[in-house]
């Protein structure tokens, strides 16, 4: 009797335990299973979301190539206007340059370079100069006397030829970044290079110039000042063909060539709110690290879906630039500026 028991009681425990390794087993299987599922389920709705990032991305394209198409047909058009009125202008430009006496000179600053204002040492200043038409290196006095009687402005700095700190002129250009009282900034960089104050007669504007414009308002210190019009948030691209082509960096100098700063995030939500301002394409402003740009129609999810403004910077840290300033006019021949929105050139006309 107490071996039959005994024979119950380990038939029990081995059938027990028989039942625990099945139940784990099972546990461990199903777990397995439901972690596998779990797996493809987050594989599944990575390959989604690559999916839709890349549609996304043809689409911004897409939008690129119509904002770019628009501006080459606006291009374009002007370029017929452009040819009737050309011997009537040359005309007039020889009647008018018998009649003018001797150019006078000034003071205008050169750039180091299109993507880099500085680049010059001191002891490089005087052959730039000399370079740009036989002028010499300003003296503190000029460049303090162009911006007290002149209204000069260019928040770049740059050398003169009696201190050894670089300095710049500053009317309209107000800002923490430049200087938020008009004068003089004297600021050098930290590698002893900058661009150069220089003083002759300014050498007219061409494509590509390293000399930036005397003000916002006009190139040179002897032109008249622009009439009937007002500064603006206007749009400019790293090149004709491709928009993004400008480090961060350059966008001081790309505005600067242009006689114009680098827009605000606040100047362009404002063209945008209160102008209707309007291009799918990204660009640097002066108080943030993200370009942006500011959207009304041109509504779509390679852009933005709703009027307001995005916040887009390229990978390669690359974009246009948002400037602020007076927008040079539609047949001035520069393809880089775009058009305010779809309907019109200006925000103004």
């Amino acid at each position: 009797m107490g071996d039959e028991n005994k024979g119950l009681i380990i038939g029990v425990v081995i059938f027990v335990v028989v039942i625990l390794i099945v139940g784990v087993s099972v546990y461990f299987y199903l777990a397995d299973k439901k972690k596998k599922e779990e797996e493809e389920k987050k594989k599944k709705e990575k390959e989604k979301e690559a999916e839709a990032e890349k549609e996304k991305e043809a689409e911004k394209e897409k939008n690129r190539n119509r904002i770019q198409n628009q501006s080459n047909t606006q291009t374009s058009n002007t370029q017929t206007s452009n040819t009737q009125t050309s011997n009537t202008q040359t005309s007039n430009t020889q009647t008018s340059n018998t009649q003018t006496s001797t150019p006078q000179k000034e003071v205008f600053y050169v750039l180091g370079s299109n993507t880099n204002p500085y680049t010059i040492t001191k002891t490089g200043a005087a052959a730039v100069c000399q370079a740009a038409g036989g002028a010499n290196v300003a003296t503190t006095a000029q460049v303090t006397e162009a911006q007290s009687n002149g209204q000069a402005d260019w928040c770049a700095t740059g050398w003169v030829s009696d201190n050894d700190s670089a300095m710049f002129p500053i009317t309209t250009s107000l800002s923490m970044g430049c200087k938020e009282t008009p004068g003089i900034a004297m600021w050098t960089p930290d590698t002893q290079q900058a661009g150069v104050n220089c003083y002759g007669v300014k050498p007219a504007k061409t494509t590509g110039t390293l000399i930036v414009p005397f003000n916002s308002g006009k190139w040179s210190r002897h032109d008249p000042a622009p009439t009937g019009t007002t500064r603006e948030v206007y749009y400019v691209k790293g090149s004709p063909t491709t928009p993004y082509e400008i480090p961060k960096a350059a966008a001081e100098a790309t505005c600067a060539a242009l006689g114009a700063n680098v827009a605000t995030t606040a100047q362009v939500t404002e063209a945008q709110s209160g102008g209707q301002a309007d291009w799918c394409a990204t660009g640097w402003v002066s108080d943030n690290d993200s370009a942006i740009f500011p959207i009304t129609t041109s509504l779509s999810m390679g852009c933005k879906e709703t009027p307001g403004i995005a916040m887009w910077t390229p990978e390669t840290q690359k974009a246009g630039v948002n400037c602020y300033g007076f927008k040079p006019p539609q047949n001035s021949g520069d393809e880089r500026i775009v058009p305010f929105n779809v309907s019109k050139w200006s925000r103004s006309s």
